[in-house]
């Protein structure tokens, strides 16, 4: 394995991860979460430093999925085929949290349907983009 290149396909895929986030969160259901702070349902603030826990969490998704893309890929084979699967699996575990979350929290129905759809486009994306940089 490459780790020089494990490590700047993962910071990129950490980096678009992200990214998203912040266009999906931050941008798209801002104004959601505006509401939802002002009538109560969740906190207005953070109730922990979230913004440096987040992008630390976020990096390390990123590295976790190069890694993964670099261990499977001499059975796999390289490519966008493998990337997905890559991201595909990763999905799978972002389901319970979010399942979790959309079956016993107050959240509404589009900010728990936008984190489903959210939370895909990061898995896939980061990791293409892992699978595209990643050279052995």
């Amino acid at each position: 394995m490459n780790r020089n290149r494990i490590i700047l396909a993962g910071l990129a895929a950490g980096i678009l991860w992200i990214v998203i986030d912040f266009v999906g969160h931050g941008t798209m259901l801002m104004n959601t979460y505006a509401k939802l702070g002002a009538e109560g349902i969740i906190h207005a603030e953070p109730q922990i430093p979230f913004l440096p826990l987040l992008l630390i969490a976020n990096l390390a998704i990123g590295l976790a999925l190069a890694c993964l893309y670099a261990a499977v890929r001499p059975r796999l084979g390289p490519g966008p085929k493998t990337a997905l699967l890559i991201g595909l699996a990763v999905f799978l575990v972002l389901i319970p949290p979010n399942l979790s979350q959309a079956a016993w929290s107050k959240m509404t129905i589009d900010v728990k349907s936008w984190s489903f759809v959210i939370a895909a486009v990061q898995a896939f994306g980061a990791s293409l983009l892992a699978g595209w940089l990643y050279k052995e």
